[in-house]
């Protein structure tokens, strides 16, 4: 008889509230030393036969309720099991009489005597650790399926702390707000609890049901179990944050070409015989772990590990990553037990640009509620007790089929849910559920950070901050100068000199000024206004615009814009902003300015825009963002005003303002006009994950391609306008992640006028161009292409491609590999009434996905056209 998802959740309920009536929860604490008496932090305490347990803090401490049981009754003794890798299981029986008991517990362990093999020595000798390698690999995957779907409670720890770091940097004050503790050099603890679901093959949901963050009793912690769970059943595990490519398992199953084993010995736990596996990597800088992984004799699963990466191994941002899983066995409806992750500790070092320190990442998984998948097929039939799956029953077939409608309601679009109330637990709740202890100085940072809370959210204090870092250096000139009023949480900023002074042939010298106010309200709500004015120098021609912009709701991605002004702007699109769109200029006043003053050569072309915008973007349903506007124009042509240059060439002029008729600068490029214009844009992005917190809706990605979809409508003979054209476009966008092999991404966008009756340049559509050697390598401009000449008011196929290898070819190469620089190649391609089969065929290099240079060759109708090198930093997207 089976019992329908409904029914055990009540069956289960009345379970619990009966063993409640009959039983209490006693606490079972004490320390945990090694043979020298010294603590041993992160031990595994369980009890026996369950997932129930606790781990001992970083100073050996351990604290662990059990429940005491009716008057003798046999439940009254508790087994409680010790667990820690490298030395030997220990077990304590315990008489649990009360619930108010308070049992004291001490435990020295003793270090874990290995046996060691006998093996011949000659010349084809092979390490006993190559046969049970071969053993574990072949039932990689058998583990890896066996558990159909699961669910756990889970406790996470964080701690990260620095060591070391400089007083200032970039000109700002490090600790200007106390954040990092003097003491200790904690400057971020955080714990949270979880209820975590998986389904095979990759369906995940979370549920955060407390989070403490040390210091700010209203943040949610940004713990999250998926993060944590590196699973070595995969064959490539990935490790996000600190390398795109990932790593090889041990148990790969082409693990044989990237590792040497080493048997360093055995033992036996529980009657059970345990091996003890030195992984090595073949070549130093192989993306695979070193250390140790025990594998269980005739099972060949994982029993626990203490593997760590390095450098050498392709990190980034840290120094070394330790894993430390311990593994137990779950009781299930079948006859073989399900080993599962227990306990699971990451440890990390890291040194980058001054600042030295580490972190600690500790997780328990308990409770755990699994089905296994018995059409899962052992290789080695002989080791497995599974039953062989049944013929069901009509009956039984209907309650299958609600529990997969339950299962599909929990493995929803919802990746994790972040409840509003978690941040909300008080002390009594953290020390009854917390099954890692606190550490003294863990103790200290909160009671300091937490009692000094108050203080840091007062004015006095706050304003004392501001006064310090609010205060002016002359390298703001340069860079840009902020004023923070963090009581009423309010910044001002100022453009940075490098934007303020530049220089064209139609303005001449030219001095400006961007003042930004941004407000934050709460629920992350902010209101941002923006002001700019200028004043050319040659031309005696005022510009100023407005902005204001609210973002009046974070979970949809909400928020309305007005905007206004009379500007000199570069000829392109008059609505430019789309969701995969540059959203730069066609080149950068910066850049002009240098090309212009250095070199006489005007690439930046320019009209006066008098304009009024209104746009509104949000997020309709999951998946689907709509963005519309109104905007009119009313756009004035330009000309010349002067022809200043540092370095005058004796055969080199200054070309025309005009884009399409650069040797005329006698007459205008084209007559006054007005446009009233609609557009609307929108991108679909089907089964999108997303992470929802309280405050905010973070969006996670989708397995399927995006779609974005673009419309403009030029209505004529509304407030004067004078154009009359309808344009779409249609784009496709995805990443593919290739593992070892890096990522590729790709747009491929096509694009139509379907009317163009009345049309001026500026409102055709134009292509990312560049030619200068400088780029911001935005994925979707040509490295090679002229800014304008290819400019249609017809149509266009447009496709872009790049592959990032993250270090998969230069990592071959001893001297290249020490700068951990990353390759990449692509193509850029173009198909319009005026140019057929341009292509960019480009091979790069970057550094921190920052800094990068690339090779571009260019090739139209398979005959090559011209190459050239580009370099620059990474400032969008």
């Amino acid at each position: 008889m089976r019992i329908n998802y409904e029914s055990r959740i009540f069956f289960v309920s009345l379970l619990f509230s009966v063993c409640y009536l009959f039983s209490a929860a006693a606490t079972i604490s004490g320390k945990i030393t090694d043979e020298n008496n010294e603590p041993l932090p992160y031990v595994s305490v369980y009890l026996a036969g369950t997932t129930q347990g606790a781990t001992s803090n970083k100073d050996g401490n351990f604290s662990l309720e059990v429940f005491a049981g009716p008057k003798d009754s046999l439940r009254r003794k508790q087994e409680i099991v010790f667990k820690y890798i490298g030395y030997k299981t220990h077990s304590e029986t315990v008489n649990v009489e009360s619930a108010e008991q308070k049992i004291i517990l001490n435990v020295q362990l003793q270090p874990q005597p290995y046996e060691i093999a006998e093996v011949t020595v000659n010349a084809n000798a092979e390490d006993p650790a190559y046969e049970i390698m071969r053993k574990a690999i072949k039932m990689r995957k058998y583990y890896h399926d066996q558990v159909q779907s699961y669910s756990c409670d889970v406790y996470i720890k964080g701690l990260q702390r620095v060591t070391s770091y400089p007083k200032k940097f970039m000109g700002f004050d490090v600790n200007a707000e106390g954040d990092i503790d003097s003491k200790t050099g904690i400057f971020y603890l955080s714990e949270s609890v979880s209820k975590f679901y998986f389904a095979q093959p990759d369906k995940i949901h979370e549920e955060m049901i407390s989070s403490k963050v040390s210091g700010n009793s209203k943040a949610f912690s940004y713990n999250r179990t998926s993060d944590l769970l590196l699973n070595f059943y995969n064959n490539i595990v990935d490790v996000k944050v600190i390398s795109e490519r990932g790593f090889v398992s041990p148990i790969a199953e082409g693990a044989m070409f990237y590792y040497k084993y080493h048997l360093a010995g055995t033992f036996y736990e529980n009657g059970k015989e345990i091996n003890k596996i030195q992984v090595m990597p073949k070549r130093e800088h192989d993306p695979v772990f070193r250390g140790y992984i025990y594998i269980c004799e005739n099972t060949w699963r994982i029993h626990s590990t203490d593997l760590y990466l390095v450098k050498d191994a392709g990190i980034q941002f840290v120094d070394t990553l330790r894993i430390n899983h311990v593994y137990l066995p779950v009781k299930t409806s079948a006859q073989e037990d399900v080993w599962m992750l227990f306990s699971n500790k990451l440890t990390f070092t890291f040194s980058i640009l001054g600042f030295k320190g580490n972190g600690v990442y500790v997780s328990v998984n308990s409770k755990y509620n699994l089905k296994t998948d018995f059409s899962v097929k052992n290789p080695m039939p002989q080791q497995t007790n599974f039953l062989p799956a049944t013929a069901i029953t009509k009956k039984e077939a209907k309650e299958k089929k609600k529990e997969a409608n339950v299962e599909k309601k929990v493995f929803g679009a919802e990746e994790m849910k972040v409840n509003d109330d978690a941040n909300k637990k008080d002390s009594v709740y953290w020390k009854e559920i917390r099954p890692v202890p606190l550490t003294s100085e863990e103790v200290f940072d909160y009671k300091k950070k937490d009692s000094i809370q108050v203080v840091h959210e007062s004015k006095p204090f706050l304003d004392s901050v501001d006064k310090k870092t609010n205060k002016f250096h002359a390298s703001d000139l340069l860079f840009g100068y902020s004023h923070s009023n963090r009581y009423k949480k309010r910044d001002v900023s100022f453009s940075p000199l490098i934007e303020n002074v530049q220089f064209n042939t139609v303005q001449g010298w030219v001095g400006a000024m961007e003042l930004s106010i941004a407000r934050k309200y709460k629920l992350e709500k902010r209101f941002v206004k923006k002001f700019s004015a200028s004043y050319g120098f040659s031309d005696q021609r005022w510009n100023g615009a407005g902005e204001l912009r609210y973002y009046y709701n974070p979970k949809k991605i909400a928020s309305a814009d007005l905007k206004s002004g009379l500007q000199t702007v570069q000829f392109f699109s008059p609505n430019a902003a789309s969701f995969r769109e540059n959203q730069s200029l066609p080149i950068s006043p910066f850049i002009n300015s240098l090309y212009s003053l250095l070199d006489e050569r005007n690439y930046a072309k320019l009209f006066e825009k008098k304009f009024l915008e209104v746009s509104h973007s949000s997020e309709i349903v999951n998946g689907f963002f709509l963005k519309t506007a109104l905007e009119y124009d009313d756009r004035s042509p330009l000309k010349n005003a002067t022809n200043f240059s540092f370095v005058k060439k004796s055969q080199t002029t200054y070309t025309s303002n005009g884009p399409l008729n650069p040797k005329n600068d006698s007459t205008f490029s084209f007559l006054q006009n007005q446009l009233f214009e609609f557009s609307i844009n929108v991108r679909i992005r089907f089964g999108q994950k997303y992470i929802t917190r309280p405050d905010e809706k973070w969006i996670s990605g989708s397995k399927y391609p995006t779609i974005y979809i673009k419309y403009r409508k030029a209505i004529p003979n509304l407030f004067g306008s004078d154009m009359n054209y309808d344009f779409a476009k249609l784009s496709v966008s995805d990443e593919v992640d290739m593992k070892l092999f890096g990522k590729s991404q790709y747009i491929i966008s096509a694009g139509k006028f379907l009317n163009a009756a009345t049309i001026s340049f500026m409102d055709y559509n134009h292509f990312f161009g560049n030619q200068t050697i400088y780029s911001n390598f935005s994925f979707t401009s040509f490295q090679l292409l002229d800014y304008y000449y290819y400019s249609t008011k017809n149509y266009f196929i447009e496709a872009h491609y790049e592959h990032n290898f993250s270090g998969f070819i230069l990592n071959k190469f001893p001297l290249l590999r020490k700068l951990k620089l990353n390759e990449l190649a692509g193509i850029h391609f173009l198909h319009t009434e005026k140019i057929s089969g341009y292509t960019e065929v480009f091979f790069g290099i970057e550094k921190f996905n920052f800094a990068r240079a690339d090779f571009v060759m260019a090739f139209s109708d398979q005959r090559k056209i011209f190459s050239g090198i580009r370099v620059g930093l990474k400032l969008s997207r």
